[in-house]
C-alpha cells in the first residue's frame, strides 16, 4: 500500500490562464470546476489529488496530465481504465496496485486530497 497527500491554497490558480490550466488539467477536468460558483476551489482539489496520486507513486516520470480526475455522482475517481490515465495503468501493473482511493476535501482557504494505492 502506497499513500500520497496534498493541500494548496485555493488561489493557486487565480491568474492562471486558461492556456496555462490547459497545460496541467484535462478539458473535462476544468468543465468539471467551472460548474461551481467557487469552482477554484474545485479545481484546486482536483489538483490535490493529481499532486497526492503522484506522491504516492513516488515516480518523477509522471506528469500532471498523467492523472486524470473523473467524476461519478460527486465521488472522485482515478480510474486506471480510462484511456487518459495509459501511462498511469502501465505503472500500477508494474507496482503491483490494483486500485487508486481518493479522497478530495475543500473549504474556503484550502482544499486537501489524500489517495492511497492498493
Amino acid at each position: 500500500m502506497f499513500i500520497g497527500i496534498d493541500i494548496e491554497d485555493n488561489k493557486r490558480f487565480l491568474n492562471w490562464s486558461d492556456e496555462k490550466l490547459g497545460r496541467v488539467f484535462f478539458s473535462d477536468e476544468i468543465l468539471y470546476a467551472k460548474k461551481y460558483k467557487d469552482y477554484l476551489m474545485h479545481l484546486t482539489a482536483i489538483w490535490c489529488c493529481k499532486e497526492a496520486v503522484i506522491k504516492a507513486f513516488k515516480s518523477k516520470n509522471l506528469s500532471y496530465k498523467d492523472v486524470f480526475v473523473s467524476h461519478l455522482d460527486n465521488v472522485s475517481l482515478i480510474d486506471l481504465l480510462d484511456e487518459k490515465n495509459n501511462k498511469l495503468y502501465n505503472l500500477s501493473k508494474n507496482l503491483g496496485v490494483g486500485k487508486i482511493e481518493v479522497s478530495l476535501s475543500h473549504e474556503k482557504d484550502k482544499s486537501v486530497a489524500v489517495a492511497i494505492l492498493f
